[in-house]
């Protein structure tokens, strides 16, 4: 009886134990609540809300939860601090697995372990401390800045009286876009912001203009290696790019209007990359500036006049993501990645913003119909470049005739009377190994090698075209 006696009050006592463990989970929810505000609101200053909006929900009603619970039996608060303590053990016994086996770490760290692997120097230097030792020796260094900045900060920046909408660069300015295969992309802006050299835009005839994102852009090779350089190379002829990180098919055809007519080159290439152009649509469709090039034949900002206000504006945004992202680079905040399940939550794609739309967006095929007269108004060519993405080589029993809708895509580009050039076919489905187009054969844009058969590739089919 004595035993029993006694085992009853140890049990007692474990409940009793257990049960004052739920100030714990509510401290422990509160910490997350306030933490998902600090990063949120503090580090990236309000601009990714809609990431941060189901940490809110989730750790506001965890918190209302565990103040419930103090007003349920000892039992039953014992219990619930039971399985959500095994839960969470279970969940970092995942990430410690997931950890060890390589999965779900951030790109950089896997690209440099990569490299390490080959016997390759790979500059860890991040870009704040690339631009700081450029500062230190005298030099101005600023990051690659787009439209798509302005299109994700659409609503904070175009509320802030700010009536310009800038489609490229800082002028004139060495700019870094990033590093993917050990050394970082550097280049010197033209008198518009984008990659050619400036003396490009005083040439009377323009033979080729190019129009796309950051493949456009030439990332991540430096100066001379990229797409434009590379056809200029082999043709000897005028080229102009207009190319940034980020760019779809509406900021395309705006860059088109403001720019293509004025240059009225003989050959235009609209540059489609198919791992992320459709989604950048739907973000663009909803940019109202950008709405209007497509809505009214007569909207122009006068952008090729305003390059000293672009260039002004620019500056203050780079400034201030400059700072937000010295902050976000702290020390103590990326030593609790495993803290905050980082290799389970980027396996789980729990913060990816949104999908690649399945269905192409029917204003998709109207921007290039639109795209097509500009261009045949004052003489000139259109073609449409399909450019191929890293998981078309990357994934095994891939139809590449369907795979993000190729031969749809081309179909419909070929029924608005469109010639088109299906890089996959023509340069990466040649290749044994087309990985072997890609950095360190890891997900990214393009190698040198890369560009320059892409360059060949388009070359030649254009002279047979023509």
């Amino acid at each position: 009886m004595k035993k029993i006696d006694k085992d009853k009050k140890n049990h007692l006592k474990v409940i009793h134990i257990l049960s004052r463990l739920v100030w714990v989970f509510l401290i422990g929810s509160l910490i997350a609540f306030f933490y998902t505000v600090y990063q949120s609101e503090y580090l990236n200053q309000g601009l990714n809300r809609n990431i941060y909006n189901k940490y809110y929900l989730f750790f506001f009603s965890s918190t209302l939860f565990w103040i419930c619970a103090f007003f349920f039996s000892k039992e039953i608060r014992s219990n619930l601090v039971l399985i959500f303590s095994s839960l969470f053990l279970s969940l970092y016994i995942l990430e410690g697995m997931l950890i060890y086996y390589g999965h779900g770490q951030p790109v950089l760290e896997t690209t440099i372990k990569t490299a390490s692997n080959l016997g390759i120097d790979f500059d860890t230097r991040t870009k704040i401390e690339l631009i700081s030792d450029y500062k230190s020796k005298g030099k101005t260094l600023v990051p690659s800045i787009g439209p798509s900045i302005l299109v994700s900060q659409d609503n904070n920046y175009l509320n802030q009286n700010n009536s310009l909408f800038s489609l490229g660069g800082i002028s004139n300015t060495i700019t870094v876009m990033g590093n993917e295969s050990g050394e970082y992309a550097i280049y010197k802006s033209d008198r518009f912001g984008f990659n050619n050299p400036d003396s490009a835009w005083d040439s009377q005839s323009i033979d080729w203009l190019l129009i796309g994102d950051s493949f456009v852009q030439g990332a991540m090779v430096n100066s001379g290696e990229d797409l434009g350089s590379r056809i200029r190379d082999l043709t000897q002829e005028n080229l102009i790019s207009l190319g940034n990180s980020g760019n779809s098919t509406l900021t395309e055809f705006a860059l088109l209007r403001e720019y293509g007519k004025f240059l009225k080159p003989k050959k235009t290439f609209l540059v489609y990359f198919e791992g992320n152009d459709l989604m950048g649509l739907s973000k663009e469709r909803e940019v109202h500036i950008l709405k209007r090039y497509f809505e009214d034949d007569d909207f122009s900002q006068n952008l090729i006049k305003r390059q000293e206000e672009i260039d002004l504006i620019l500056q203050r945004i780079i400034s201030k993501n400059l700072a937000i992202t010295k902050r976000k680079s702290s020390k103590l905040l990326n030593s609790t990645g495993r803290l905050r399940l980082r290799s389970l939550r980027n396996v789980i794609n729990l913060d990816v913003k949104k999908r690649i739309p399945l269905e192409p967006d029917p204003l998709f095929f109207e921007i290039l119909e639109k795209s097509n007269s500009l261009v045949q108004s004052w003489g000139g060519k259109l073609y449409f470049v399909y450019l191929p993405d890293y998981h078309r080589y990357s994934k095994s029993d891939i139809d590449h005739d369907l795979f993000l809708k190729k031969n749809y895509l081309l179909n419909e580009v070929k029924n608005l009377g469109i010639s088109y050039i299906d890089i996959h076919s023509e340069v990466f489905n040649q290749r044994k190994d087309p990985l072997s187009y890609f950095p360190l054969k890891l997900y990214g844009h393009y190698t040198e090698e890369g560009y320059l058969e892409v360059a060949k590739s388009l070359v030649n089919l254009v002279n047979n075209i023509e």
